[in-house]
Formats: structure tokens, C-alpha cells, sequence
């Protein structure tokens, strides 16, 4: 028998039997361990049988990704070759599900190291490379922590956490003695002191300001609107326009009898 007589024979035996799980598009390698679960349980074993499984499955759009692929088929490992091109072409990077996963989190109020076991525990259960967990949570710190731990790259990240919680601590005392000092210096300068109270004094004579001007705006609309409701009735446009066009032509008449009587 030949090995295309084998395989139309092997289709034709597991037809019936193999009922294969819709194509996951928004995890291809978790689609295709169920597939070979479901090969393993019928024992199909050829390249060509699961390679035309798969062929046949596949919604249109990725067929359209990897039809270099499927016409013609390859002739060596047909289905290893498929399945590789596929995951590659539209599963989505273990970065970019990492990175969707832990969206919004940041350092806050917490130690580097608590800031890592909170990424840890929101991954747990996932596969993921660490090499990629690391530079999601060296983003998160301060760039001045990044920078000093950047010269670490081969220490376990766990070694890390621990000297980025002391780097933390340290940068944190120093911004409090900072502080305390500025706060210090500015309340034993006596000018420093009086340009504070001058401004609280201005912050408050504006505020004042604000109110009054509210007020008189209120006011003046107030009388606006008792003015137009108390506005006495005017005759017509078109009577006046009527009086002023007889008046016009009077004085037109006039004009005209005193000529006449000139020249005469």
C-alpha cells in the first residue's frame, strides 16, 4: 500500500471518531496541545494526517497568514513546520500578554520587593520568562534605583528586590532630611517668612475680590431683568415709519410752493 493509500485510511478511520476544538485565536499553543491530545488519543501519528487536520480547521484569516505554508505543503514535516509558523505569525508575544496583565500596576507606597511578589502573584499560574517579569518590574521603580541595578544583570531577581529595597530606603531618608532641612532653612529666614504671609494676605484679598464681583454680577442682572419686564409699549414701527414719510412729504410741497413763488 502506498503511503497516500495509508493516509486517505488513517483520515477515513478518525474521521468519525475525532470531533477537533475550534481554532484559538487568542491562544494558538494552548489549541494545539488539545489537538495532540486528541491525536494521541486516536494515535495519529503521520506529518501529512495532522498537518491536513489542521489545514482544515483553521479559520480563513490565518489560513491567509500561513499559505505559503500550506499550498504547497511542505515536504518534510509537513505539520511541525505549520504548526511552528503559526504560533509564531499569530500568537500574541509572552511581553505583550505580560505587559496586558500587569496594566496599571505600580511602585506607590510600596518596597520594590513587595512591588515584585504583587507582580508575582498576579502571574501565578502562567508561564512566563522571567527575563521578561524582571524588565516589566525595573520599569516600575524610580530611573535612579534602574540605574544602579542595571550593573546586576546576572543577580537572581529575588538578590535584586533586596538591594532595590535598600537603594529605596536610602534615596527615601535622604528626600525626608532634604525636606526637613528646605523647611527649616525657610523658617529662619526672616524675608523668606514675610513673602509667605504677604502672599496668604493676597491670596486672600483675591478671593475677597471674587466674592464682590459675583455679587455686583448678580445684582446688575437682577435689575436688568426687572427693567425689561417694566419696559413701556412703543407705538409701531410701521406707524412711525408712516408718520415720518406724510411728514417728509409736506416738506417736499413746501419747498417746491416757495420755489414757484420766486420765480414768479
Amino acid at each position: 500500500m502506498s503511503n497516500e493509500d495509508e493516509l486517505n485510511t488513517e483520515l477515513v478511520e478518525n474521521a468519525v471518531h475525532v470531533k477537533l476544538p475550534a481554532f484559538g485565536v487568542n491562544n494558538p499553543r494552548v489549541w494545539f496541545i488539545q489537538l495532540e491530545c486528541y491525536f494521541h488519543f486516536r494515535r495519529i501519528t503521520s506529518q501529512q494526517t495532522m498537518f491536513s487536520y489542521v489545514v482544515s480547521q483553521l479559520p480563513t484569516e490565518v489560513a491567509a497568514e500561513v499559505i505559503d505554508l500550506i499550498d504547497p505543503m511542505p515536504a518534510s514535516n509537513p505539520y511541525n513546520t505549520l504548526k511552528a509558523a503559526i504560533i509564531k505569525r499569530t500568537a500574541t508575544s509572552d511581553e505583550a500578554n505580560l505587559q496586558k496583565l500587569l496594566a496599571g500596576v505600580e511602585l506607590g507606597d510600596r518596597t520594590p520587593s513587595q512591588l515584585l511578589r504583587h507582580m508575582q502573584s498576579l502571574v501565578c499560574g502562567k508561564s512566563f520568562d522571567d527575563a521578561i517579569l524582571r524588565q516589566l518590574w525595573l520599569q516600575c521603580l524610580p530611573l535612579s534605583t534602574r540605574q544602579i541595578l542595571a550593573t546586576q544583570s546576572d543577580v537572581p531577581l529575588s538578590s535584586l528586590a533586596e538591594t532595590a529595597d535598600k537603594i529605596h530606603e536610602c534615596f527615601a531618608d535622604r528626600l525626608i532630611a532634604s525636606t526637613s532641612q528646605q523647611q527649616i532653612q525657610r523658617n529662619d529666614n526672616p524675608v523668606i517668612a514675610r513673602l509667605d504671609r504677604m502672599q496668604a494676605q493676597i491670596d486672600q484679598l483675591a478671593a475677597t475680590v471674587n466674592r464682590v464681583v459675583t455679587t455686583v454680577e448678580r445684582i446688575t442682572t437682577s435689575r436688568k431683568s426687572r427693567s425689561v419686564s417694566r419696559k413701556p409699549t412703543f407705538p409701531s414701527r410701521n406707524l412711525t415709519d408712516s408718520a415720518i414719510t406724510t411728514q417728509n412729504s409736506k416738506t417736499r410741497l413746501n419747498v417746491a410752493h416757495s420755489m414757484r413763488l420766486r420765480l414768479s
